[in-house]
């Protein structure tokens, strides 16, 4: 399969692999932002699990200051929410870091690569925490790492030819 990619971006050109190249990694940290906040943070923020979280605070003698519960889960949730909002922010800076490739400057490439590189690293990490925990594969940590891999092998194969 590499192989058949490495011919076709050799066919297409740095030129013109350079417009789309940090388009799969966009489309993952969509996939990304999409889980983070509409799967993974509402399940921190369901009853359920604040209970659960709330009791195993109390057993280890954590949550004595806070003498209002309902306190306490407000400013939980207003921290996950704010994990929210921050992810967010990270996202348009990433999306402006993205059009930055259009122009002649190499650092958006190299910080792209290294984000790519990193997230495909992390990708495979937390994969391996969800295989080992029983869950088995998460969608969308592994649809994410394939399309930053993307990047990262495009961005690695045009330098080796220091086209890119």
């Amino acid at each position: 399969m590499l192989k058949h990619f490495n011919h076709t971006l050799t066919k297409w050109g740095a030129q013109k692999v350079k417009l789309f190249a940090p388009l799969p990694s966009l489309l993952g940290d969509i996939i990304v932002l999409y889980y983070i906040n509409t799967v993974f943070l509402e399940k921190l923020k369901s009853p359920i699990y604040i209970n659960h979280y709330i009791h195993q605070m109390k057993n280890l003698g954590m949550l004595h200051k806070f003498a209002d519960l309902e306190m306490f889960k407000q400013l939980y949730l207003v921290s996950l929410n704010s994990i929210g909002a921050i992810l967010c922010l990270i996202f348009c800076v990433n999306i402006i870091i993205y059009l930055f490739c259009l122009s002649k400057y190499n650092w958006p490439r190299t910080y792209i690569k290294g984000y790519a590189f990193s997230a495909v690293f992390l990708s495979i990490f937390e994969l391996g925490m969800y295989i080992l925990k029983g869950d088995g594969i998460n969608f969308y940590t592994l649809s994410s790492a394939i399309l930053y891999f993307f990047t990262y092998y495009i961005y690695k194969f045009f330098r080796k030819t220091s086209e890119l």
